[in-house]
């Protein structure tokens, strides 16, 4: 029996449109899919770190966006394809897609990011604790403690700030102006991402919950396919939400976190200095343990089980 060929996926996606700090990002020749490739790449503050890289971080960050896609599809809408079907109707080749890659609708994203959070933690805690209790619409309870559990969880959107450039906290209002500028609608537009926001964010806790993992917060980015509709366009990772294990979780100390937060922690404590290897280790170990605890075979990409 004749062998068939073999294709790589990089054959379907000649042009190469965006490229992030620990992404990039492909158009294929009908400009109608993107390839996001995630790389081993660490960013922090914004910046990537020049020279130090997290072995196989790209497709651990790649398979934990694929798992918590395929177990959030029947409850919310996402941008996700099955290459073969496209770019393979008829089985005519073997297609192959590195671990790192995911295929997904081109859509015209919203300049915006979303950002749900279920516990008191991050950038808002350095402005309650100076007296703010307001957060993009959200008021807050006097008398929190780090960490602590929310009653329910919060809205805080940012902006879309130049690569190298802080996002900044937007309220309702500036999130339907930002709508309004790009010619994607207006208040009925901001009301759905924010109601679809916090659909997405409870999917994910639920998933989490049962895993044994504490969903701390989410940073997401969608936009609309040609049909008007709205989908997540963008990774559910480590990379852009926050993870901490039951077993790991006190209020009122600061979190152990099994996601980029290790990174940063780093760097705000010290300052200046290179990452050791121990911390892309401990990275990459909070990562695996993730992955595991949502289902997917860590071995199979070459991780031990």
């Amino acid at each position: 029996m004749e062998q068939k060929p073999t294709k790589c996926i990089f054959e379907f996606f000649p042009k190469l449109i965006g490229e992030g700090k620990v992404r990039k990002i492909y158009a294929s020749a009908d400009d109608k899919y993107v390839l996001l490739e995630a790389t081993d790449n660490i960013s922090v503050n914004d910046s990537v770190l020049e020279g130090i890289i997290a072995k196989e971080k790209g497709i651990l960050l790649t398979q934990i966006s694929k798992r918590f896609f395929e177990l959030t599809k029947h409850l919310v809408p996402n941008a996700v394809v099955n290459p073969e079907e496209i770019f393979n109707p008829n089985g005519k080749f073997n297609l192959y897609i590195p671990a790192n890659c995911i295929v997904m609708k081109k859509l015209k994203m919203f300049k915006s990011e979303l950002i749900t959070r279920n516990v008191f933690t991050g950038s808002i805690t350095k402005d309650y604790f100076n007296g703010i209790r307001t957060f993009c619409d959200e008021t807050l309870p006097d008398g929190l403690v780090l960490s602590q559990k929310f009653d329910r969880a919060i809205f805080t959107p940012t902006d879309k700030a130049p690569q190298g450039e802080h996002d900044k906290r937007i309220d309702f209002n500036q999130l339907v102006e930002i709508i309004k500028n790009d010619g994607m609608g207006g208040e009925a537009e901001a009301l759905f991402l924010k109601a679809y926001a916090m659909r997405i964010n409870q999917a994910l806790f639920d998933i989490c919950d049962k895993a044994g993992i504490l969903f701390v917060d989410m940073k997401i980015e969608v936009g609309m396919d040609e049909n008007g509709t709205i989908l997540v366009g963008d990774e559910i990772s480590p990379d852009s939400c926050r993870f901490t294990f039951k077993e790991d979780y006190v209020c009122g100390e600061k979190l152990k976190s099994s996601d980029k937060q290790i990174a940063r922690n780093f760097y705000f404590d010290h300052p200046g200095e290179t990452m050791p290897q121990e911390i892309l280790d401990n990275l990459i170990d909070g990562y695996v343990r993730i992955a595991k605890a949502i289902g997917i075979d860590v071995e199979k990409f070459g991780f031990a089980a």
